[in-house]
């Protein structure tokens, strides 16, 4: 005969919080490829997202996290400040607007679009702050934590030799810091008329989204 389901860890502690809604387990925590814990009950799921450490319940409609401050509850499709993906849900910025997070602002400068040696090249120039009143102590992957792509669903690579793969960064409360990155792309192409560049993560800013329209008149040569 199988042992019973037990709830534990922080499946059990936010089932403390919330009894009548989480129920009975009928079924022991599993792991999906990308790490989460998932564990069936008879109220619904309870989750553990890998990605940010956070213990949630959903009843399919809304969900109860146990975040920084407590058990708060949410529709399904939203999502809060400190919640790693939350920048998904939000709508795109654009150049010189700042995106402000988890006491944390990035502002997206200027993008410029020219020839660096022989390579067409877009160049991303901006600035992260630390609202917070504490050290920030993180790295800023330009490789693969920020995305350049263009209306042709063109990916533009971290040009090489430039600019480092990877930056790490230690920001006092209320320092700023301003970064450039070069992308190798042809952004001057007659069906380019759009960027999309998207700060995966940077310190607690994720998911960060600007929408840039290309105006040709700028660009040298055109």
């Amino acid at each position: 005969m199988a042992a019973p389901c037990v709830l534990q860890r922080g499946f059990a502690e936010l089932a403390e919080v919330i009894p009548d809604l989480v129920g009975e387990c009928t079924g022991n925590e599993q792991h999906a490829v990308n790490g989460d814990g998932v564990q069936v009950t008879t109220g619904g799921l309870l989750v553990w997202r890998k990605s940010d450490n956070w213990t949630a319940f959903t009843d399919g409609f809304n969900t109860w996290i146990n975040g920084p401050g407590g058990v708060v509850e949410r529709p399904n499709e939203q999502r809060f400040e400190w919640e790693s993906d939350w920048g998904l849900f939000q709508q795109p910025l654009v150049v010189g607007q700042t995106w402000v997070q988890a006491e944390m602002e990035m502002t997206l400068r200027q993008v410029e679009i020219d020839v660096v040696g022989r390579q067409p090249t877009v160049t991303l120039i901006y600035t992260v702050t630390n609202l917070s009143n504490e050290r920030k102590t993180f790295t800023i992957d330009h490789e693969n934590g920020v995305q350049v792509v263009d209306n042709l669903n063109r990916r533009y690579p971290l040009e090489c030799c430039v600019t480092l793969p990877q930056q790490p960064v230690t920001l006092e409360p209320g320092e700023s810091t301003n970064r450039f990155a070069n992308y190798q792309g042809d952004a001057s192409m007659g069906q380019v008329f759009s960027l999309t560049v998207t700060f995966v993560r940077v310190g607690n800013v994720t998911y960060a989204q600007w929408l840039v329209p290309i105006d040709r008149s700028i660009i040298p040569g055109l």
